[in-house]
Parts: C-alpha cells; sequence; structure tokens
C-alpha cells in the first residue's frame, strides 16, 4: 500500500479550508480564473460557508431540471441542498464545489472535486452541470480545463477522474472533447429507498443483470495541460 503523499495532502486541505472560509473576503486569491482563446470570460468561485439562499435555490433548481444526470434521482428541496452542503461539501476536507459564473458575478453552472486519493496524487471531478444556456458559448468547457489545469499545475495531482452514465452521449461526448478518455465500463443495478433511486455499481453476481452502466473517464497529467478551451460548445 502506497504511503499518504503528506504534501499533497496539506496543499489540498489548507486551499479548499482557506477557499470555504475566505473566498467572500479574498475573492480574487481564491477564486480560479476561466480563459478562452486568451482572454479571460469567467471564473471558477467555491462555495463558502456564507453561501447566500438565493445561490442554494439555485444549486436545487438545476438539480431538480437536470435529475438524469445524476447517480441519485430525487426531488431536491431547499432544505435538503443546504444540509447537502454542510454535511457533503463544506464539512469535508477532500471535497469542494465552484460556481462557475460570468465576470460580473451571475452563476452559469457548477463543477467541483472530490474523493482525492493521496497516495496515488488523484482525484475525481463531480457535479459538473450548465444550469443557464444564456451565458457565454463554451463556457463550461473552458471551465472543466481550467479546473483541470489547476489541479494539475497547482496542486500537483497525476491525474484525474470522473463518472458519467453511459446513457448520456451529449456528457460522454463533452468530456471526450475535453481531453479525457475511457478507462472503464461498469455495470449498474437500481436500487430505490423510498422516494429516492440510486444506480449503485453491481457485484459480480448481480451484473448480468445489470440495467445501466457508468462509464470511467480520466486524463493524466503529461505536463501538458495549459490547453485553453477553444470551442464553442457547452
Amino acid at each position: 500500500m502506497n504511503a499518504v503523499n503528506s504534501g499533497f495532502k496539506e496543499r489540498v486541505v489548507t486551499t479548499f479550508r482557506a477557499m470555504k472560509l475566505d473566498c467572500d473576503l479574498h475573492p480574487d486569491e481564491l477564486t480560479i480564473p476561466v480563459h478562452q482563446q486568451g482572454r479571460a470570460i469567467a471564473r471558477l468561485r467555491p462555495v463558502h460557508v456564507n453561501v447566500a439562499p438565493q445561490e442554494i435555490t439555485l444549486l436545487m433548481e438545476w438539480r431538480n431540471q437536470n435529475r438524469e444526470a445524476f447517480f441519485s434521482w430525487f426531488v431536491a428541496t431547499a432544505q435538503g441542498t443546504r444540509d447537502w452542503l454542510k454535511e457533503q461539501i463544506l464539512s469535508r476536507e477532500d471535497r469542494i464545489l465552484f460556481f462557475v459564473e460570468t465576470l460580473d458575478g451571475v452563476p452559469l453552472g457548477h463543477i467541483g472535486l472530490t474523493s482525492f486519493d493521496f497516495s496515488s496524487k488523484t482525484c475525481e471531478i463531480d457535479n459538473v452541470l450548465r444550469g443557464r444556456d444564456e451565458f457565454i458559448k463554451g463556457g463550461m468547457s473552458a471551465a472543466l480545463q481550467a479546473l483541470i489545469n489547476w489541479v494539475f499545475i497547482y496542486l500537483g495531482a497525476n491525474s484525474v477522474y470522473l463518472r458519467v452514465l453511459a446513457g448520456n452521449r451529449h456528457a460522454v461526448d463533452f468530456y471526450k472533447s475535453s481531453g479525457l478518455r475511457i478507462v472503464r465500463r461498469v455495470p449498474l443495478r437500481r436500487v430505490e429507498e423510498g422516494n429516492i433511486i440510486r444506480w449503485v455499481e453491481a457485484d459480480n453476481e448481480s451484473a448480468s443483470a445489470c440495467e445501466n452502466y457508468a462509464l470511467y473517464l480520466e486524463r493524466s497529467n503529461d505536463g501538458n495541460c495549459a490547453k485553453e478551451s477553444e470551442t464553442g460548445e457547452e
């Protein structure tokens, strides 16, 4: 078993802590610029402890509008979203969520990082979602590229990966166009818990009767990660 890379872990944990606690005090230092064709078009602003009520509402509405893009299907509420932010984002040292927003502060989507492996220096990109279509053509492509560059250059990760439902072809094509490659196809089984439907990885015994698949996509830090988004997609 590989030992935890203490330097990498310390950088991730201290950076995320500062972003969650002090972003509203030092926005220029604790946001990530997003560039497209050589100019700044947006930024990644961390969701922090002083998250505004209207932003919680946005997260709730976007989740409900895009339910089938996630691995858990349910009707989000304001209180449930608030609890999720507190328990699953703000309280975890290895997880963070960013609003993708215009330079004048209008959120158009969100994107996050989670599940850091501090020994192998890897992490998962999650919660990639465009909530508004009317702002910045190609903005989510540029945001994803900016986040990957930051994870590789600033945090020093070796690779990133993400998971997506195989039937979400639009998302799969979007990720592939951003330089991620499919490395694994995993069978899923449907689990119903009251009003919640979850897609969970199937064990060997139930894999033959699976109802869905997850695709794992990955991108490694090959030292050539400064490419900006030049597309007009997403």
